[in-house]
């Protein structure tokens, strides 16, 4: 995994100060080696940062050229050997490991529909010389982060994270507040197309964008990389097993994130059959008894080849990082869960290593969420057609009514639910925690394993897993009100029943003391003053709502707008 950015200027005023300052912004995400192309007439700029993980440093340097294509790519690809194939069979010569060289070379000799028989994650920007032209885009489900805006003077900028932006001249970061209002309802639920930042998109997940010589950005083409299978527990068994062995790395040493729940002990198990030398990682919260813990700790006492790497969250940890995880996640914090996921990657980190596996995706393509966010409520409001209605009431509940009016709020909740009219909730449900849910959590563990150099690596987001899974309808994956049967069935041989008959449980939050202490060593701060002032916070006082997610909002608003 990598950082990249790009940037096309039709008027030629591209300033390679400022990609080497919006490189140096995402040395993070690629520490190795950092390269860029800017193009005689100043109006192409591609950047590159390099975190190698399949290749040594020297072979995978980018941006990478193939006779009149450019290229910044951040990504993996799972099915070398078949893209590798096909391009053997249209005379192309390969000389590197490189997936970099591999994509490239496929987008020339087959074009960027080729993208639909890729398994794996990718963010792009290429350009082409012949026409003129700039194409970027991401996979399908938003694995890999990409965003975009365009200045007022027309150029187009484009990047892996927000911060790089800024370097470019025209680009200023102020914070969304639609964004804003949205969390406040929709919680992690909230529509993903803009980012926090005013006029920063965030790239839509599977569609490719181009954007011509006069800078004009327009939706090239949408990329499906779904497969026809027909379901079995059998081969859904198969298609994660062949996912986990897929995504190993060759080089480095095998790590993976361990939360004691089925997703993440699925993929630990699955692991341990292949590999020697795991590193399971757990996060606990420091004088707390987690029943996540617990399940960790009994899972690896039946393994061969895992370690467990327990991770203690201590409040002061909480305090002291709360402002660098609000830098790296680009998001104000609406709980502290954030900074435990960073501290699970840092210590990944601590160890030596740089790729770890995740049990993330699995929830939401699986219906995990059947009893959690309030789904049979949902689903009821649904029903009765009063799915809006649930959604004003939750905002009202938020405090959101102290700052908007009726209409505003029934304004923000109709422009993002989508017309249930007529469908099976639990239908509903699912497709919206995929748009939504899932691109949020995508979006999180991005930008905090990234923050350590660490890549994340999701075998529930393999497409021949996701197609097995969007084969079934959402009551197939919910028995008698339990969640996630198929993944139960398939591995009920292969993890210890205390485990595999598990009910979903929430991350653990962190106790109540560690909110406290992060406000009070934060009360002289500005993050008690900035878009909701001192007053906002005593009406929520008063009103007996929480002020965190105010705080969270300020804080964001301080570290990465108003210092930038």
């Amino acid at each position: 995994m990598c950082g990249i950015f790009a940037a096309y200027s039709p008027a030629g005023d591209i300033q390679v100060e400022s990609v080497t300052r919006a490189l140096a912004e995402l040395n993070h995400r690629g520490p190795d080696f950092n390269d860029y192309y800017v193009s005689a007439d100043r109006k192409v700029a591609l950047g590159h940062t390099l975190l190698a993980i399949a290749d040594a440093a020297e072979f995978s340097g980018q941006p990478i050229q193939f006779e009149h294509l450019q290229m910044t790519y951040n990504g993996e690809i799972y099915n070398v050997s078949d893209v590798r194939k096909d391009l053997i069979s249209r005379g192309a010569t390969v000389t590197t490991v490189s997936d970099s060289e591999l994509l490239i070379k496929a987008i020339y000799y087959f074009g960027l529909e080729y993208l639909k028989k890729i398994t794996g994650c990718y963010a792009f920007v290429v350009f082409d010389s012949r026409q003129g032209e700039l194409y970027f885009g991401r996979d399908p489900y938003g694995e890999k982060q990409l965003v975009w805006t365009q200045t007022d003077s027309g150029a187009v900028v484009i990047s892996s994270e927000s911060k790089a932006l800024k370097h470019v001249p025209g680009v200023q970061l102020r914070t969304n507040i639609k964004r804003v209002w949205q969390d406040f309802i929709f919680g992690f639920y909230s529509p993903r197309d803009e980012t926090y930042f005013e006029s920063i998109h965030n790239a839509e997940p599977g569609v490719i964008f181009s954007v011509d010589a006069m800078g004009k950005v327009s939706e090239h083409m949408k990329i499906d990389s779904s497969v026809l299978l027909p379901y079995s527990d059998e081969a859904l068994l198969g298609a994660l097993s062949c996912a986990v062995k897929n995504q190993i790395p060759e080089r480095y040493p095998s790590a993976v994130i361990l939360s004691g729940g089925l997703d993440s002990s699925i993929i630990t198990s699955l692991l341990d059959e292949q590999c020697t030398h795991i590193q399971a990682f757990t996060a606990y919260h420091e004088g707390t008894v987690s029943a996540d813990f617990s399940s960790a700790e009994k899972l690896v006492s039946t393994l061969s080849n895992t370690t467990l790497q327990p991770v203690c969250v201590t409040p002061d940890e909480g305090a002291d990082l709360f402002s660098k995880v609000t830098y790296s996640l680009e998001e104000p914090l609406l709980d502290q869960v954030y900074i435990s996921q960073y501290l699970l990657y840092r210590s990944v980190s601590q160890q030596g290593l740089r790729v770890a596996m995740n049990g993330q995706g699995a929830d939401e393509f699986w219906c995990g969420y059947n009893q959690h966010y309030d789904f049979p409520t949902q689903s009821q409001a649904i029903l009765n057609h009063r799915w809006h209605g649930y959604y004003f009431q939750k905002a009202i509940d938020s405090g959101l009514g102290l700052m908007l009016t009726e209409r505003e709020i029934k304004t923000l909740i109709e422009e993002h639910l989508p017309d249930a009219r007529g469908k099976e909730p639990l239908e509903v449900l699912t497709d919206f925690s995929i748009k939504n849910h899932l691109r949020a959590m995508l979006c999180h563990e991005d930008r905090l394993s990234m923050a350590s150099s660490v890549e994340v690596r999701l075998p529930f987001l393999d497409r021949h897993v996701t197609s097995l899974a969007l084969h079934l309808a959402a009551k197939a994956k919910v028995v008698d009100g339990v969640e996630k049967m198929p993944l139960r069935r398939a591995f009920a041989d292969r993890l210890p029943p205390e485990i595999s008959q598990r009910r979903k449980l929430a991350f653990p939050d962190a106790p109540a003391k560690n909110y406290s202490e992060i406000l009070a060593s934060n009360i002289n701060a500005n993050f008690f003053d900035g878009l909701f002032s001192h007053e906002d916070f005593k009406r929520f006082e008063v009103d007996g709502k929480s002020p965190w997610a105010m705080f969270g909002v300020n804080a964001f608003d301080n570290v990465l707008c108003r210092r930038s």
